[in-house]
């Protein structure tokens, strides 16, 4: 038998009732429904938000009339992945079409592709305060995309989804979720909270986003993979 021709990386942060959630969104909970010692067998009742932990969102999560992810089709969970390098200590909370522009001019035009924002965020896992760290006026401070980066590299770009190891492909400051509105404006996917995208090239790469197909859902919690050529 061949050998799978990939590497492959686990970008999903484990979903546990410790684990971070959106401010708002329902906690995890596991609840016991039999036991090995009185049934023979293990059977867990598992209750969380469909934005929960590693996720993707579907348009449907800003737009009632648009897909959800039971209707997304399968080839457009597998994607050819761009990484866009920001360095979260310097606090660009903005990437604007400037900005990516420039990451063009160092590592080529962006291809379609899903384009993921590579900010070193996981690494903040599964501490909530820093996750969801805020600065004195209450502003998160994770870095995202503005609004009309967005509509640009679905316009120009032709991207079919975008992702980051952040809470949010917008930034903290973006309170009115204007990316997230504009992402499923333009029918595009979101994946959010990657983890170790460290260990992906910026290009030649691919993301698996093995969404649950929740019928009506908004998202689902993803056991996501990078696959990196091995030969």
């Amino acid at each position: 038998m061949a050998a799978f021709p990939y590497r492959v990386i686990d970008l999903s942060h484990p979903i546990h009732p410790i684990s971070p959630i959106w401010p708002g969104d329902p906690k995890t909970e596991v609840i016991e429904r039999a036991n090995y010692h009185k049934d023979g067998y293990l059977l867990n009742e598992w209750r969380f938000g469909e934005h929960s932990g590693t996720h993707v969102g579907a348009p449907r999560h800003n737009y009632p009339d648009s897909l959800s992810i039971d209707r997304v089709p399968v080839n457009q969970l597998i994607l050819p992945l761009r990484i866009i390098d920001v360095d979260a200590g310097s606090r660009p909370l903005v990437i604007t079409r400037a900005l990516i522009e420039k990451h063009e001019a160092e590592d080529g035009t962006v291809p379609s592709c899903c384009v993921a924002l590579r900010t070193g965020w996981d690494s903040r896992w599964p501490d909530a305060d820093r996750v969801y760290e805020q600065n004195a006026d209450g502003d998160y401070l994770w870095p995202g995309f503005d609004a009309d980066a967005v509509s640009w590299l679905a316009n120009e770009r032709g991207i079919t989804a975008i992702a980051t190891d952040a809470p949010d492909i917008g930034s903290g400051l973006d309170t009115d979720i204007d990316a997230g509105r504009r992402c499923a404006g333009e029918g595009l996917l979101h994946i959010e909270n990657l983890a170790n995208l460290s260990q992906l090239p910026v290009d030649g790469a691919f993301l698996v986003v093995a969404a649950l197909p929740l019928v009506g859902g908004s998202g689902s919690p993803v056991r996501a993979l990078g696959l990196i050529p091995s030969v």
